[in-house]
């Protein structure tokens, strides 16, 4: 079970120095991990210009909400098998495969888990609403060589030939989610970060597991390159509701063909797109809006998930960042986030592979009655 309430030096010390924005968990093997504390909000209330109302995605778990999220405040460390928030150490998850780290997070209670897509759609919809697009080392140097950096693993100065990787929180405040040093640091820069929730399967959907963050609750099994269990859902071309999905076939038999009807779905050419269809070149910059004719109202629906270059964003993206939907993937591909900037993503990561650029962040949620 996860400590929460008991009071003692470290966790006050915290408290008071964050202003009430930081606490410390202690895990079962009593080792402490530093998290943020984010209240539940609506999407209306961080993001008013997507038109859509109601709690927030990451605060949901089917028919429950989430009052509050524990947010590691530092890219994923796993120690004596746990998966931990902690500073100034080497965020060596990025050497774990995701299913590893998955069961990492497990190891210290049911709600413990890596952070999600839709908990990373939150911290886009934070950063709007703030006007800040948080800054990392995504160059050797630091931010777009400015002489922004973090201390070096490899312990180089900066711009010396060698790896970005940055001890955990050893950046400026400008390596924080909100500008404070009371923020989430590294949430930009230094690694990929791997987001479970959501995928393109053959054929190009879209899909998101759960209509909120249940994803929070599943087991690795379902992140899989082929996982063709319920729970899945794809958007609606006209509306941008959610819909179960439907297919034909398994991605593992390699006939997989959705067949959902009216979903949306990414193409490799724009010639002779469908009505519920989109092309996005390969990397290519957010700045620039898909080749569609999609109605707003799904373009924002994909939005709140982050699975659509920010359109609500414009004034604080950047022209480095961008997107890879991978729309010829032949098995189930995964999201990794934010090396330079809180909008970029691309659906290239699998579960059973070790990728040292691609870490993991712990996130905690009390369990729900």
């Amino acid at each position: 079970m996860t400590t929460i309430l008991i009071k003692d030096s470290l966790r006050t010390a915290i408290e008071a120095a964050s202003g009430g924005a930081q606490t410390v968990l202690y895990t079962p093997k009593g080792q402490p991990t530093f998290v943020n504390i984010i209240p539940k909000a609506n999407i209306e209330t961080l993001n008013p210009a997507l038109g859509i109302t109601g709690v927030h995605p990451a605060f949901k778990s089917a028919d429950k909400e989430i009052s509050q999220l524990y947010i590691g405040t530092y890219q994923g460390s796993i120690v004596n098998g746990e998966l931990l928030s902690l500073p100034n150490v080497d965020p060596n998850a990025r050497n774990a495969t995701l299913n590893a780290a998955i069961s990492a997070a497990k190891a210290i209670g049911s709600t413990w888990h890596v952070m999600t897509n839709a908990e990373f759609s939150l911290l886009q919809a934070i950063a709007i609403s703030k006007g800040f697009n948080s800054h990392g080392q995504n160059t050797i140097a630091g931010f777009n060589a400015t002489g922004e950096h973090g201390r070096r693993l490899d312990g180089k100065a900066p711009g010396e030939a060698g790896n970005r990787y940055i001890y955990t929180g050893s950046g400026p405040v400008s390596f924080r989610h909100d500008g404070n040093f009371s923020g989430i640091s590294d949430i930009v820069g230094n690694l990929w970060e791997r987001t479970p929730g959501a995928r393109v399967v053959p054929g190009g959907e879209i899909q998101i597991y759960g209509k909120g963050n249940e994803a929070a609750a599943a087991g690795a099994d379902i992140f899989s390159t082929s996982d063709i269990s319920a729970g899945w859902y794809a958007f609606d071309a006209a509306t941008g509701a959610l819909t179960p999905v439907t297919f034909t076939g398994s991605i593992a038999g390699g006939d997989y063909v959705p067949t959902t009807v009216n979903s949306v779905r990414v193409k490799a050419s724009a010639t002779g797109l469908a009505a519920n269809e989109f092309f996005f070149g390969s990397w290519a910059s957010v700045t620039v809006q898909p080749t569609s004719t999609l109605p707003a109202a799904v373009k924002s629906a994909m939005e709140l998930h982050g699975l659509w270059p920010t359109i609500t964003g414009a004034g604080i993206m950047r022209g480095s960042e961008t997107a890879q939907y991978t729309p010829t993937a032949t098995s189930a591909v995964h999201p990794v986030r934010a090396v330079a900037g809180m909008f970029q993503f691309g659906f290239v990561g699998g579960p059973l592979t070790v990728v040292s650029e691609q870490g993991v962040r712990p996130v905690y949620y009390a369990p729900l009655s």
